[in-house]
């Protein structure tokens, strides 16, 4: 593991925020992308983007911090609430931060709510897949060991452990390739996040069962996995309204042609 990449006088560059900053940037380029393709101007997307990546980061913090209180020892020490350099950041704070920032950025665009967050969900899974290998360089959210041939040796760990967090960051990629597809064809608004939250959530419950750190157990489950359950059923819920909505319009996915009608009057 490389926590720390270079040195110079007191200043540390730490490969946590280094590769996490790399993602953020990737990500927030896909949102850009796909919003540029709807014609949408960069001026407006950039606002969107400063307030969803600043309060995404707030959440995500925040959630490492409220959930690992007693284990890292904040109230000792206070002023390590703010040192999430040194690593500390849980990706599913960072979906309810961005939200908020983008239900306040959206109050300065008007554009809808639905149409922003499915640009979100493509710059939340693109980034998310490249920030996951901050984990791996960090040396945390380390998994169960594993006698399997790709097993990592970890710091402070004597055999090898599953790589929970590049089965993560993989899935990540294989979820934004399928989400790219699915925005530039989408018959309405809503399709691509409420497919991110099936896919990502369905990915997240799943990876947990690999994980080795601890963690905070409810119902028998990691903390996470039952979040992943809430964000899974919410996702569900979204996807029917949107399909819903698609029908009432009678919309369908783009690129596509028209179902023959096959009524005796239009025989």
């Amino acid at each position: 593991m490389y926590p720390e990449l270079l040195h110079i006088g007191s200043f540390t560059l730490r490969s946590y925020s280094l590769i996490t900053e790399i993602g953020i940037i990737v990500g927030v380029y896909a949102g850009y992308r796909a919003a540029r393709r709807q014609g949408v101007p960069a001026d407006t997307f950039i606002d969107l983007a400063i307030w969803a990546v600043l309060l995404g980061i707030v959440g995500s913090r925040a959630y490492y911090v409220v959930v690992n209180w007693n284990l890292e020892h904040y109230a000792e020490e206070p002023l390590r609430v703010f040192a999430s350099w040194e690593g500390g950041l849980i990706f599913q704070g960072a979906i309810v931060g961005g939200i908020l920032g983008l239900l306040l950025g959206i109050r300065r665009t008007g554009l809808p709510f639905l149409q922003v967050t499915d640009w979100g969900a493509l710059g939340l899974v693109l980034g998310h897949a490249v920030g996951r290998w901050a984990c791996f360089f960090n040396g945390c959210c380390y998994g169960t060991t594993t006698d399997l041939p790709w097993g990592v040796r970890f710091p402070y760990h004597d055999l090898p452990v599953q790589p929970t967090m590049i089965y993560e960051s993989l899935a990540n990629f294989v979820i934004f390739a399928i989400l790219w597809q699915v925005e530039q064809r989408k018959p309405v608004h809503g399709y691509t996040l409420s497919l991110y939250m099936i896919l990502y959530s369905t990915v997240r419950f799943l990876d947990e069962f690999t994980r080795g750190d601890p963690a905070d157990m409810l119902l028998n489950l990691r903390l996470a996995q039952v979040v992943s359950l809430g964000t899974l059923a919410l996702g569900l819920a979204l996807f029917v309204y949107v399909r819903r909505q698609a029908r009432e319009r009678e919309t369908r996915w783009a690129g596509l042609p028209a179902p023959a009608d096959s009524s005796p009057e239009r025989q």
